[in-house]
């Protein structure tokens, strides 16, 4: 069945695709319509049993191994080079394209920083000492996320140093089940 189906698709037939999902894409509707449904699909249940698959995955180091070794083998072929370098080439001499990718960045990071300093400005101080409940530190956690332009380890990093600096990938695990609770918390919280 894969010999078939690799002797299937010609270089005719994947131009033809090509320029079909081009086609198909280019269409306004269609193109918020699919961008949104594949958004909605991402739900916190699905990212967990992702999460939960990725990792059992790469916990066997003979299967992560030739995983590995098949993208490495399968990118390093002249053609792919080739085709990478072109794509990459084309992309980069379309007029007002630098100019684009730089002006999007440097909006994206000062909107993430003025968002960030107004959060900083109206946190409540905690009174007291000691750890912030949990519900405050996933709350936090909800909040840092959301803002979107970081990881779940610099969010650890921030939220639970002692913990991070014992085991960072343990750290960053627990910052994502603290998302997920702050969410159902959330959702608990607004009205219907």
């Amino acid at each position: 069945m894969s010999a078939a189906s690799k002797k299937g698709w010609t270089p005719e037939r994947r131009l033809r695709q090509s320029e079909a999902q081009k086609k198909s894409w280019a269409k306004r509707g269609a193109r918020v319509r699919r961008i949104d449904g594949i958004t909605k699909s991402w739900t916190p249940e699905r990212r967990k049993a992702q999460s939960v698959t990725t990792k059992r995955m790469n916990a066997d180091p003979e299967l992560n191994a030739r995983r590995i070794a098949g993208l490495r083998k399968s990118k390093a072929t002249p053609e792919n080079r080739k085709r990478v370098s072109t794509w990459s080439k084309g992309l980069w001499a379309k007029p007002g394209h630098n100019e684009r990718i730089s002006t999007g960045m440097k909006n994206t990071w000062a909107e993430l920083r003025s968002a960030r300093a107004a959060q900083t400005a109206t946190a409540k101080t905690r009174k007291g000492r000691g750890r912030p409940s949990k519900s405050e530190r996933n709350r936090r956690v909800v909040e840092l996320w959301d803002l979107g332009g970081t990881t779940w380890a610099k969010i650890a990093e921030e939220i639970d140093p002692k913990a991070y600096a014992e085991n960072r990938k343990n750290a960053a695990d627990k910052m994502r089940d603290a998302y997920d609770s702050g969410k159902r918390s959330k959702e608990q919280e607004t009205p219907a």
